[in-house]
């Protein structure tokens, strides 16, 4: 079984080198190229590697990619951007769950869900942006820092938004209190967080 996992492993990278070779060839982001192979070599289409056997490495490679993204993305740039990133991340997630919500009304789609469909299409992934914009020398410009901006507003919408799952489900056990901790949570978290990246790390 283990000798199995590892030839799984072993096609599963092959074919992400192929393709990202292939992909830079044609001048198209690399991570592009990673979500193409991923895609081919998945049960939906080669089925080269089950997801499962993939599932652990892959999440030590998301962990890693969030390491490096923390490591260009210095508290003090996000501090100085905040004001630009609350009000172009608030921008766009408002747009597009209110477009989004409104075209599935449209088509019959019953309020809760159409609600959940404009929140899953609002968020972008921080990973993938930060690899583009790194890739391709962008980060520090201005149309760069305000698109992390808008990528780490998304990523703080995403409480709220799996606050708001079991209330839009009519669940009895999503009451008011219960919101009111799990925000009041996220805010303490954020807070602490900040405290200890300014005033512990540095020393």
């Amino acid at each position: 079984m283990e000798q199995g996992v590892l030839v799984e492993l072993l096609a599963a990278l092959a074919v992400a080198a192929a393709g990202v070779a292939v992909f830079a060839r044609l001048g198209l982001p690399t991570m592009a190229g990673f979500l193409a192979m991923g895609a081919l070599v998945g049960p939906g289409a080669l089925g080269l590697a089950d997801p499962e056997h993939v599932r652990a490495l892959a999440e030590f490679g998301v962990v890693f990619l969030l390491f490096e993204i923390g490591l260009e993305l210095p508290f003090d740039r996000v501090r100085d951007a905040w004001r630009e990133a609350v009000a172009a991340g608030a921008l766009q997630v408002a747009l597009t769950v209110a477009l989004v919500a409104g075209g599935a009304v449209a088509v019959g789609v019953d309020p809760p869900v159409d609600f959940v469909l404009g929140a899953l299409v609002a968020m972008s992934s921080t990973a993938l942006v930060m690899g583009l914009l790194t890739e391709r020398e962008e980060a520090d410009a201005p149309h760069g820092r305000i698109a992390v901006g808008i990528c780490l507003f998304q990523d703080l919408c995403i409480v709220p938004f799996l606050i708001a799952l079991p209330i839009l489900a009519g669940r009895a056990g999503a009451s008011a209190g219960d919101v009111a901790l799990s925000v009041a949570k996220l805010v303490g978290g954020v807070g602490a967080l900040a405290v200890v990246a300014r005033a512990v790390v540095p020393r």
